[in-house]
């Protein structure tokens, strides 16, 4: 793994200390052939692009890896850092991320927070990298990566204590009996000793590291930086051939080069201003503008080189054009003031230079002050700058945001800014009247509460109110999420008993939230502290009031909470005896004497198990399904007959919903299951299992008959019923809202008697149907039958209807791709596409797989209509990855192959899509067998050829024989496949 290579990591660490990012991706790049998909690689070869203010593309990659255990935090907070540099932030995605940075913080392992230091050095965080890194030490003292980081830390901090103290970090990190040290380690040393101006010492250790690893090219750029230092020219030239000779892209050693050309040698006419050079340095400079278009830096370099080329107003255009992306740009003035003195606009020059002057005037006296070691003026001048009030104009850029989104959904954040603002004013009340004028209906709500508690806890120091706040919350709107709010607000203000309260009733909501059961734990430690304190404060009565209180929540019969018991009751036997009280002492202690034996019983008996399972039980709780799973089977191999092992499996079982392709198996599992008992052909719970298979393969007769079997049933007739108004939408299982077939087929008038026949039985069905509980599902159900009609006043008000659903509830993937799917039939594609893109970046859950398999499937068809095939294959091969028997994906993939002339690629995606969709749809099968023909494989596009004949007669009699004829479409390509079998016959 990349994650134990000093070498890959310290070409990482050199390139992101000189800030070479596109030198740092190739060598990830590299590395990465020989590791294979390294998540640790993928990671800073991500970073690379998302220093290149490339956000979106670092979000692809980021995404990928981002549950990845040694990337666990490095990841989110790289993502947090990309949403926000993004042009359009997406607040909600940054809110999530940072809940889980919050979570995985709380238990992930070293190497986490050691490329989550790493990632937050390199991007100037040096106070929040140390402590991350000193966590990673304290929970492995022998861990030199940790102290050498921190030493890395320490010295690039620009602090001398810290810089100090780096040294002894660096020793110890290179202490040990290797006979080839640590390479960054060295580089780090080295460092110190140039700091403290001893070359020779600093060359020797470089000296080390390029005999230990003479290819490492780093080493030979510090080495010949030292040489230079010690002016020994001749050595340095050497050494930078040797660098050049390693990597001919090596920018430290060309630079070498030219500086030994000037200052050596003094040849200026190969150094100087050239006409040949410039045009060269213009085009690199041209070359980094087109990358990064909003970047002011490159824009005023490139105002300078247009100096040079005496393309006056050409600069002076780039020069404003960096001052319109920064305003405080002193370099992009600098170089207006020098354009108009050179075409003689001397006044304008003076004005400017007089803003120059006055912006400059305070913070360059006090930098001179500072440089003379005169503090005292520093500090007046700087004071002086400080001096200068804002505050009236950021009212009125506040009034104007509140006059902007009136009437918005984004209304609310703009007041709570608002409120901010009359805060750091000084005006509390202020602040929460504007605060309380938010209501729970509207978004944010919650948001605004917790500001307002912050301003009754930091500001007015009032405890009480501030607790009242999260109980309104409670109150007005009751979920495990403010229950949970409440919990930590009572912990803050040091009130564990009641904060233990809370989170048990968070907990019977959501039994399996293990960071609700985590908060317990801590409370419960909390108490049993305050038991102690209690007792050194020798306040007797109140430390009995917390034990007593904390042992009748500890309960539970389970090793951990018998083990608290035992401390708790060791605890209330010394305050016992401090009291007096020797026979309740005994007691007590005779009481923990059984309880610790019990456990001592149970341990050698359950401990291993026991220490398995919850171990598979906390890597199912952060979402670690292969580990868990790897666990439950070790234990399971161990006990068999272990129920909770058993129980685990077909948990993680299902929260993988791994649709493996394998539904070609299921038929025999679901005879089995018939033959079990003599009325099993009557059992609802086996009828709705034969509807979503014969729904799977593409058989939407068989499938509304089962599901109608089970429509009256307690348990099943429910969803039963849903999926029987599904079907009626959508019965041959089409990309609603797609195009890409539609367009293929082009059989859409043919077929509109027999859809308004379905969507007409789907309105009664739904009309019929009274849902128990989930409103906002039939919701959905009722506008995707409105819309089914696709008549644009319909379609209308179902977008409305969708658009007020992803108001109250903006994660529903279901009101999202309605919306999507409403769009395309208003022909909107744009709007549709920004919709499905707020889907594809969501995490994936079991629940919504239905949802997110069709929002990526429309999505993969409006970048197939666009012609981005690698955006769309990337997009299938997710789908596939979810659910390899998806045919619709299967059918787009071979689309594309077929677009993109490869015959057999296309054949074998056709084929899967054939074989998942029950060898039933005489459309696919005509595409099967053209593209069979194509790659020469004559027999098996025959035997498709007589499969999809026999498939098209069968339509054709049904159809007839309900009185309607939509086969026309599929008749079209009768004489195709006749063709299609006597080219292969005659072949």
């Amino acid at each position: 793994m990349a994650s134990s290579d000093t070498v890959s990591l310290a070409y990482i660490n050199y390139y992101c200390r000189e800030k070479y990012y596109r030198h740092l991706q190739n060598a990830c790049l590299e590395s990465l052939k020989k590791y294979g998909n390294d998540p640790v690689l993928i990671f800073w070869k991500a970073f690379g692009v998302l220093m290149e203010d490339r956000p979106s593309e670092a979000i692809r990659e980021l995404e990928g890896i981002k549950d990845k255990p040694d990337v666990l935090l490095c990841s989110t907070l790289a993502l947090i850092n990309a949403h926000k540099k993004a042009k359009l932030v997406d607040r909600e995605a940054v809110q999530e991320l940072e809940a889980k940075l919050r979570q995985d913080r709380q238990s992930c392992g070293e190497m986490a927070l050691y490329f989550a230091g790493m990632f937050l050095w390199h991007t100037g965080r040096h106070d929040k990298a140390r402590e991350y890194i000193d966590r990673m030490i304290k929970m492995s003292n022998s861990n030199k990566e940790g102290l050498l980081l921190r030493a890395w830390v320490d010295i690039t901090s620009g602090k001398d204590s810290h810089a100090k103290k780096s040294i002894k970090l660096f020793d110890e990190a290179l202490s040990g009996s290797e006979v080839v040290k640590n390479v960054d380690a060295l580089l780090g040393k080295a460092k110190f000793l140039e700091a403290k101006n001893n070359f020779s010492g600093a060359l020797d250790l470089v000296n080390q590291a390029v005999v230990g690893y003479p290819d490492f090219t780093p080493a030979l750029i510090e080495k010949m930086t030292l040489q230079l230092a010690l002016q020994d020219w001749d050595q340095t030239l050497e050494t930078a051939h040797r660098a050049l000779n390693t990597n001919r892209n090596c920018i430290e050693a060309q630079r070498m080069v030219v500086m030994y050309t000037l200052c050596r040698e003094g040849k200026y006419s190969e150094c100087g201003r050239n006409d040949l050079v410039l045009q060269q340095t213009l085009t690199l400079v041209e070359r980094a503008q087109n990358l990064a278009p909003n970047n002011a830096e490159y824009q005023t370099e490139f105002g300078n080189q247009l100096i040079f080329h005496n393309r006056i107003r050409d600069a002076m255009r780039a020069f404003r054009t960096a001052m319109k992306l920064d305003e405080t740009s002193v370099a992009a003035l600098t170089g207006i003031i020098k354009c108009q003195l050179i075409e003689g606009h001397v006044e304008d020059a003076e004005q400017q230079l007089e803003f120059l002057n006055e912006i400059q005037q305070s913070i360059g006296k006090s930098s001179i002050h500072l440089q003379q070691g005169n503090f005292k003026l520093a500090e007046q001048s700087l004071e002086v700058g400080l001096s200068y009030n804002f505050e009236h104009e950021s009212t009125k850029v506040m009034q104007d945001a509140l006059d902007e989104f009136q009437g918005t959904s984004e209304e609310v954040r703009v007041q709570i800014s608002n409120a901010d603002l009359v805060l750091k004013n000084g005006d509390k009340e202020q602040a929460l009247a504007i605060l309380r004028q938010i209501t729970p209906e509207q978004s944010y709500y919650i948001k605004a509460k917790e500001k307002m508690a912050e301003i009754y806890l930091y500001h007015r120091k009032d405890k009480r109110l501030y607790a009242s706040v999260y109980r309104e919350l409670v109150d007005k709107n009751p979920s495990s999420h403010t229950c949970l709010l409440l919990g930590d607000a009572y912990m803050s203000i040091q009130e564990p008993e009641k904060a233990i309260e809370v989170y048990e009733t968070a907990l019977k909501r959501n039994p399996r939230d293990g960071a609700l059961a985590s908060k317990i734990g801590q409370a419960l430690v909390k108490t049993h502290h305050y038991g102690k304190l209690y007792l050194k404060l020798k306040n007797y009565d109140k430390a009995d009031r917390v034990i007593i209180a904390a042992l009748e929540n500890e309960k539970a019969n389970d090793l951990p909470s018998l083990m608290e018991e035992t401390k708790l009751l060791k605890l209330q036997a010394q305050v016992y005896q401090r009291s007096g009280k020797i026979e309740e002492t005994l007691k007590t202690l005779t009481r923990a004497k059984e309880v610790q034996t019990r456990v001592l019983r149970r341990v050698g008996v359950e401990q291993p198990d026991a220490g398995m399972l919850q171990l598979a039980r906390l890597y199912l709780t952060v979402d670690d399904l292969d580990a868990c799973q790897q666990q439950c089977v070790q234990l399971l191999k161990m006990d068999a007959e272990n129920d909770d092992a058993t129980v685990m499996m077909a948990d993680l079982m299902f929260r993988k919903n791994e649709r493996a392709g394998k539904l070609d198996e299921c038929s025999k599992y679901i005879e089995q299951a018939e033959s079990s008992a003599p009325r099993a052909s009557l059992d609802s719970g086996l009828n709705y299992c034969k509807g979503l298979f014969y729904w799977y393969t593409v058989n939407p007769t068989a499938a509304l008959k089962h599901f109608n079997l089970a429509r009256k049933d307690s348990e099943w007739g429910e969803t039963a019923v849903y999926n029987m108004i599904e079907i009626c939408l959508n019965p041959d299982n089409e990309t609603l809202g797609g195009e890409t077939f539609e367009a293929v087929d082009g059989d859409g008038s043919d077929k509109q008697d027999s859809e308004m026949m379905a969507v007409r039985t789907a309105e009664k069905l739904l009309k019929d149907f009274k849902p128990k509980g989930n409103t906002t599902k039939y919701r959905i159900l009722e506008n995707n039958v409105l819309m089914a009609s696709k008549s644009k006043p319909t379609v209308e008000k179902a977008l409305s209807q969708f658009m007020e659903i992803a108001t109250t509830e903006n994660e529903s993937v279901s009101a999202l791709l309605g919306m999507a799917t409403a769009y395309m039939y208003l022909k909107q594609t744009p709007r549709a596409r920004n919709q499905l893109k707020r889907i594809a970046k969501m995490n994936w859950n079991a629940w919504d797989a239905d949802e997110f398999e069709r929002s990526w499937l429309l999505l993969a068809d409006i970048y197939i209509q666009s012609g981005k095939f690698d955006m769309a294959g990337d997009l299938l091969k997710k789908c596939l990855q979810y659910n390899k028997s998806c045919c619709k994906a299967w059918e787009y993939m071979g689309y594309i192959m077929e677009k993109e002339q490869a015959y057999k690629d296309a054949a074998k995606n056709y084929e899967n899509a054939w074989i998942y969709g029950n060898q039933s749809n005489p459309t696919i099968g005509y595409r099967l067998a053209f593209n069979f023909l194509k790659a020469k494989r004559y027999v098996d596009a025959i035997d498709v050829c007589h499969k999809s004949a026999s498939e098209l007669s069968k339509n054709q009699e049904r159809n007839l024989g309900q009185g309607k004829s939509s086969t026309k479409s599929v008749s079209k390509k009768i004489t195709s496949r006749k063709e299609i079998l006597a080219i292969a016959a005659n072949s």
